[in-house]
């Protein structure tokens, strides 16, 4: 082979690997939290990928289920994929849980802060196609405290626990491989 032709081949395998890996890239959810100095990038914090044995469309109508089910409004619910909430209050409690079972926001004198704050959540599911009949969810949580003390301005950004993904995910996967009525 020539030089040319090298060249071509190369520069036609370089683009399939650059075509590759910018198709598994995660559409960017930029959201603002109290604790937080700049916008955050939830596509930057997402999770591993979960795989669900169900198609494309199963799942994300699960994943929206799932989120409305856990009183969370999926305000976004993008047919390309992607489901969600940027901005949600929460106060003490999620369901019948201390909201420091989900969130680590610092501890203060009174004990985990995301117990005593005001909290300002956003949560982001990412579904795409894996496969002819499987799927794969990402999820980014994350929130941002501020004190209810309305002498202080204090906020402290905060990080997930991993408890409320690892429910979302086994409820996806409950609904989406379960026929539903």
């Amino acid at each position: 082979m020539n030089t040319i032709a090298h060249a071509a081949t190369a520069a036609a395998l370089l683009c399939g690997v650059l075509a590759t890996d910018a198709s598994a890239q995660l559409a960017p959810v930029r959201v603002r939290l109290p604790g937080y100095n700049l916008p955050l990038s939830l596509d930057s914090v997402a999770g591993p990928p979960e795989t669900i044995s169900a198609g494309f469309e199963v799942t994300r109508a699960a994943a929206a289920a799932v989120l409305e089910e856990l009183k969370i409004p999926a305000t976004t619910n993008d047919p390309a994929g992607l489901v969600g909430n940027g901005g949600f209050r929460l106060l003490r409690r999620f369901g019948n849980d201390r909201l420091s079972t989900f969130f680590e926001c610092g501890t203060g004198l009174s004990g985990p802060q995301a117990d005593i704050w005001r909290l300002t959540a956003a949560v982001m599911l990412w579904v795409e196609r894996a496969g002819d009949a499987g799927s794969r969810v990402r999820i980014a949580l994350v929130a941002g405290a501020q004190d209810l003390d309305p002498s202080t301005r204090r906020s402290a950004g905060c990080g997930s626990t991993g408890a409320l993904e690892t429910i979302v995910i086994d409820r996806i996967r409950k609904r989406a491989t379960t026929p539903q009525p």
